[in-house]
């Protein structure tokens, strides 16, 4: 079993657990069909070593990645994530599930910067062993 990941973001600390393999699965079919979609319409042509070493026109792939978004979609899947992460209260001493419509307000980088983290630490293995594309 992985362990929980604390990770300090923004000045706070969160604790990550791993996402359930169903869920985990479900999650990246639908990451990877909006990002994926948005890649190919790129044109972007693996080389074999990994998504750091290709030619990418980085504003054509968010231009199809926003082109895909739904947000209900997209607010359901970061709501199935945060159900996972915890933030650390002084109050209590303890972590507590975050809210997103709390813990976020005025802080949607530091929001995206803990789903980044959340999606390195649950799919590390896959995305760089499998495909290549981040470093673990």
């Amino acid at each position: 079993m992985m362990e929980p990941l604390i990770k300090e973001i923004g000045g706070e600390k969160f604790e990550m657990m791993p996402l359930p393999p169903k869920k985990a699965i479900k999650i990246l079919i639908r990451l990877s069909k909006i990002v994926g979609g948005a890649v190919a319409k790129t044109g972007i042509k693996g080389t074999g070593k990994g998504i750091a070493d290709s030619e990418i026109d980085f504003g054509s792939m968010l231009s199809g990645v926003f082109e895909r978004l739904d947000e209900d979609n997209i607010s359901n899947t970061i709501d199935e994530m945060l159900v996972h992460i915890g933030k650390y209260s002084e109050t209590t001493g303890g972590y507590k599930k975050v809210t997103l419509e709390v813990d976020f307000v005025g802080k949607l980088g530091q929001l995206f910067e803990v789903i980044k983290e959340y999606l390195i630490y649950n799919y590390s293995d896959f995305l760089s062993g499998a495909l290549g594309l981040i470093k673990k």
